[in-house]
């Protein structure tokens, strides 16, 4: 899949992301399922949308114009009730996916910002190897998760949660940079907008340290406190 349409819809919809990923960020702890509904919800209207442009694609000819936004909605709903099903359902493989896509996605940026501040030039198959770092890093904080999961959950959805936080603050701010918002995953990619990128970076460390924080803070409060009524903890 083209991971660019899941960028596209977000530069779209930026001020709904940057909401619902601030919750992710600061109260996905307390809210780990629902957590991972949404994150199976917009997982599946993602893939319902891209399900439709295939559809369109080879039997768009064959779709009467009438039924075509009813049609378009329906494959959307669909996919999307589906994948929000499966992620309550199967808590454990939500987990892993959650830990992994926070994983794969920081480790990915902090490769390309590697790349772009110590102008590193990677010639033997690029995207590729950047494809080899996301899948790498990703299983392996996916399965950290699952060793120690309330805690690692909580900050991977904090980690997830300032990283489309971070990007969704940046949609608005990029034209202070001149840089189109359509063209802001590229420009933040490309080694020639290294101020933009380090503000990207700094947002982004900012949200996940705190967010984390705070959480995770909570999160030792509240086991001290089982400890102390002679509660064993997990």
């Amino acid at each position: 899949m083209n991971l660019e349409i899941v960028f596209q819809f977000l530069v779209r919809y930026w001020a709904i992301f940057l909401v619902v990923s601030l919750a992710f960020a600061f109260f996905g702890y307390y809210l780990i399922r629902v957590s991972l509904a949404l994150i199976g919800f917009f997982a599946g209207v993602y893939l319902g949308e891209y399900l439709w442009l295939q559809l369109i694609s080879k039997y768009g000819s064959q779709i009467q114009q009438s039924n075509e936004k009813i049609l378009h909605l329906g494959v959307i709903l669909m996919i999307a009730f589906l994948t929000t099903a499966f992620f309550i359902s199967f808590y454990k493989v939500a987990v892993f996916i959650a830990g992994f896509t926070a994983g794969g996605a920081m480790s990915y940026y902090v490769y390309n910002w590697v790349l772009s501040a110590f102008k590193i030039s990677v010639k033997l198959h690029p995207e590729l190897v950047g494809f080899g770092v996301f899948i790498t890093f990703g299983f392996i904080v996916g399965l950290v998760i699952l060793k120690s999961e309330k805690r690692a959950v909580g900050t991977a959805l904090a980690t997830l949660g300032s990283l489309v936080a971070s990007y969704s603050i940046m949609v608005p701010l990029s034209t202070y940079f001149k840089v189109l918002p359509k063209h802001l995953l590229y420009s933040l990619t490309d080694g020639k907008h290294i101020f933009m990128l380090t503000v990207f970076i700094l947002i982004f460390l900012t949200l996940s340290v705190f967010s984390v924080k705070v959480q995770i803070g909570k999160t030792t409060k509240e086991n001290n406190g089982k400890n102390d009524k002679g509660e064993i903890e997990d």
